[in-house]
């Protein structure tokens, strides 16, 4: 489990989902920013979302 959140936490990195702490402190700013970036976190994934689909 610790080597999936160290992956996940990399790619969350990579993708630039961290960047500003200050937007993701709140459960709706965290699903804004997955939403910025059109993309979800499944399990310990990243995926990126299909065009028109809902997170």
């Amino acid at each position: 489990m610790r080597r999936g959140l160290a992956r996940l936490t990399k790619r969350e990195e990579k993708t630039g989902l961290l960047d500003v702490t200050t937007a993701i402190g709140t459960r709706d700013g965290w699903q804004a920013v997955l939403a910025e970036h059109r993309v979800s976190v499944r399990g310990h994934s990243v995926v990126r979302n299909a065009p028109g689909s809902r997170p």
